[in-house]
């Protein structure tokens, strides 16, 4: 019976050990929600500056996030609170024109 009980706590420790792991690390949802909020995302959507018609796709591999701006202003919004908001480094930067 103590071998069954001691078996339970550790699986027991075990699970919530690596349950705290998960939810300290940001989720591409998380990161795309904040961007939405942030006075990076809100000066782009206040400005009336010409911003050029394209799709631009930004990959951050460390969340496995692909966010496509509708144009270079968001793109640069995105760019902006990337760098100072987080930790993260944008790995790749794919333009579509329209």
């Amino acid at each position: 019976m103590v071998k069954i009980n001691s078996f339970l706590i550790s699986i027991t420790f075990l699970v919530s050990c690596s349950g705290a792991e998960i939810t300290n690390k940001k989720t591409a949802e998380e990161v795309i929600q904040q961007f939405y909020k942030s006075s990076e995302y809100q000066q782009y959507k206040l400005s009336d500056g010409p911003f050029t018609t394209a799709l631009v796709s930004l990959r951050i591999e460390e969340i496995d996030l692909n966010f496509v701006a509708k144009d270079g202003g968001e793109a640069e919004a995105f760019r902006e609170f990337i760098n100072t908001q987080t930790n993260f480094v944008i790995a790749r930067n794919k333009i579509s024109l329209n």
